[in-house]
């Protein structure tokens, strides 16, 4: 996060504001109000956003399911982008909190995608995030199968957008030259 001493600060109370409020206080409206100023301060606090998810999800409010959606899955997608490409992470199954952030990122991904179809008809937005997941992990199917359908519901139609990205992820054959190459 990208904030001064005195914003951390502020961040901090506001977070363990909104903590109390809806922990020990069961007052839901405290605890939004509370994770929204977090996210006035810092619009890319992810810790705000997700603490938020469950209020708006209860409430419908799709609008800001979006918004707090969209901070989580950008949090997730640059910690994946500067993350080392091997998947060989230490992974204990024993432990349930020990979520992968590829994990987190599907998780996210999904549901914003479904908040942008079914509840916003915002079906370019969809399409950005099903390429986005799989241009991250060419072996996802359901990313595959969400840009396939919202593909053919973007106003332009943008299926030739899929396909170029599919080209991108194939391995292109090597060369004849290379092949020999690689015997020597």
């Amino acid at each position: 996060l990208n904030v001064s001493h005195e914003e951390g600060v502020e961040r901090e109370v506001w977070i363990r504001r909104g903590r109390v409020a809806l922990h020990d206080l069961l007052d839901e409206e405290k605890a939004i109000s509370s994770w929204e100023k977090v996210l006035e301060i810092a619009p890319d606090d992810s810790v705000s956003a997700s603490s938020l998810l469950p209020l708006y999800r209860a409430r419908e409010n799709w609008t800001h399911l979006v918004t707090a959606l969209t901070v989580c899955y950008r949090a997730l997608l640059s910690e994946l982008q500067s993350a080392p490409q091997s998947e060989d992470q230490e992974f204990d199954a024993e432990v349930e909190t020990n979520i992968r952030p590829t994990d987190q990122f599907d998780d996210i991904s999904s549901e914003l995608i479904e908040v942008y179809e079914r509840h916003l008809s915002r079906f370019d937005d969809a399409f950005d995030i099903a390429l986005q997941r799989l241009r991250l992990n060419s072996e996802d199917s359901i990313a595959l199968q969400d840009a396939t359908r919202l593909a053919a519901m973007t106003t332009p139609r943008l299926e030739h957008v899929l396909v170029e990205v599919i080209e991108e992820l194939i391995p292109q054959p090597m060369s004849v030259g290379a092949l020999s190459s690689l015997s020597e």
